[in-house]
């Protein structure tokens, strides 16, 4: 598996979801019980990396904590159905 093989919109879905019920931004630990928790971690980060690089959320991908959150592009990006 490959990041390209992970769909941004579920995960762009999940992430706003995740922001608007803790109002906050959304950490590594948010994601367990989901289908991206028992991804590998490396897949995980590198994946969250490409959505960071693509402008799509802000936040981190080094494999601490996070802080992930959406961002303008991102917000605009669901809106359109991407």
């Amino acid at each position: 598996m490959q990041c390209k093989d992970i769909a941004d919109r579920p995960l762009l879905e999940f992430i706003a979801a995740k922001e608007r019920e803790k109002s906050g931004w959304v950490n590594w630990w948010d994601f367990e019980g989901t289908t991206y928790y028992g991804l590998p971690r490396n897949l995980f980060l590198a994946k969250m990396g490409r959505l960071i690089s693509r402008g799509l959320i802000d936040g981190c991908a080094c494999g601490c904590r996070g802080d992930w959150e959406m961002t303008d592009k991102g917000k605009a990006a669901l809106r359109e159905g991407a």
